[in-house]
């Protein structure tokens, strides 16, 4: 049997998150597969680490913009389904698609769609998100919402285009059962637990968070809770909120702007926990954490639910408030949770089992697509 021609697509690489970090597993596992998207900032992924060597990375017109970095980057949404559209994939017999928005909007032909959903997109569906129409201009109100409207409805369409569905949770299944009426199939998405030695690890003075620094973040809660008990944070990650957040945050509190994975590792391993508030998707920085042989302290709801056992590898606490955050962390105790423990919980969320689970999706499919023809 021939082996199938393959194509990677993901959404945009102008920053380095999650979503980033399933896309570099997904091109391990198809070295030769080009990644197709809609912007690449090339020295800022490199400098972050992102792991590009030998890799063909095509861009759509979005690339050429001269407006893109001086606009609000929600100017540029309307045109992000129009760039995948305009790709040709009439060669491939596979394409695998990492999408939390318009990255599964394909022209596939022949090929297989697999579609690795982060989330449906988060401005369309009612979830949170940084994009609030509200707070807008009052001149682009009106037209963001029709261009919502118009969009929510060609998103539920190409939806029911893609072929099989994986995604990241239970938690984002439901969302995908919700809002497209379709399956989907869990895959824990890919943590790179060996590189974090126990050996090295002590027990700081500092809490951590690893986050973009977006408003449906909600870290603006964690900075008025520690700004009160004036307990050491340092906080890693960049996005809209960075100056807001950092103005308002008292000297106890330090920002590390964006910085390279292997520079975070030693903030993990060296912090006395990790904290997060945000309802994730999944949630890759706590597992993380929990690799470097660290406790989570998080709020109690999203993917983190499956990731973060109470009572043995954290805590979590009910509500997005600041008073529930500040009760957690009086009673909570980072010194009671085994290093070895946190590790071992996150051993099943990594990367190796991320890629055998999906190249058995990918071989079982190109083996079925291939019978049809026999």
């Amino acid at each position: 049997m021939k082996q199938p021609k393959i194509a990677i697509v993901h959404d945009y690489l102008n920053q380095y998150g999650g979503a980033e970090k399933v896309l570099e597993a997904i091109s391990e596992s198809y070295p030769d597969a080009p990644i197709y998207t809609s912007i690449y900032d090339r020295e800022k992924l490199r400098n972050l680490g992102f792991e590009e060597a030998g890799k063909k990375v095509i861009t759509g017109f979005t690339q050429k913009l001269p407006f893109r970095n001086i606009l609000p980057r929600y100017y540029l949404t309307p045109f992000y389904p129009f760039v995948f559209l305009s790709f040709d994939f009439s060669n491939y017999d596979i394409i695998i698609s990492s999408s939390s928005f318009a990255a599964k909007y394909l022209r596939k032909k022949k090929a297989v769609h697999i579609c690795y959903c982060h989330t449906p997109p988060r401005f369309l569906w009612g979830f949170d998100t940084d994009i609030n129409i509200d707070s807008m201009r009052f001149f682009e109100r009106p037209i963001a919402r029709a261009c919502q409207r118009f969009l929510r409805k060609l998103d539920f369409y190409m939806a029911q285009k893609v072929d099989l569905f994986l995604t990241n949770s239970e938690n984002v299944k439901k969302r995908i059962e919700k809002v497209y009426s379709r399956d989907s199939k869990v895959v824990y998405p890919p943590i790179d637990t060996d590189r974090f030695d126990l050996k090295k690890a002590k027990i700081g003075d500092y809490f951590l968070i690893v986050s973009r620094l977006g408003e449906y973040k909600k870290i603006d809660i964690v900075i008025n809770v520690f700004n009160k008990l004036k307990l050491p944070l340092k906080i890693i990650g960049e996005g809209s909120q960075f100056e807001k957040l950092k103005k308002n945050a008292n000297k106890n509190i330090e920002f590390l702007g964006s910085i390279p994975s292997k520079e975070i590792d030693k903030y993990y391993l060296e912090c006395k926990a990790f904290i997060m508030v945000t309802d994730e998707d999944f949630g890759i920085a706590p597992v993380e954490a929990l690799a470097a042989g660290k406790s989570v302290l998080a709020y109690r709801g999203g993917g983190v639910l499956e990731s973060v056992v109470s009572g043995e590898t954290g805590e979590f606490f009910s509500q997005q408030t600041e008073s529930s955050l500040l009760a957690a962390l009086k009673k909570f105790d980072p010194l009671k949770y085994s290093p070895e423990k946190c590790k071992e919980r996150a051993q099943k969320f990594s990367k190796r089992n991320f890629k055998e689970k999906l190249e058995k999706i990918v071989n079982d499919l190109w083996e079925k697509q291939a019978k049809t023809f026999l």
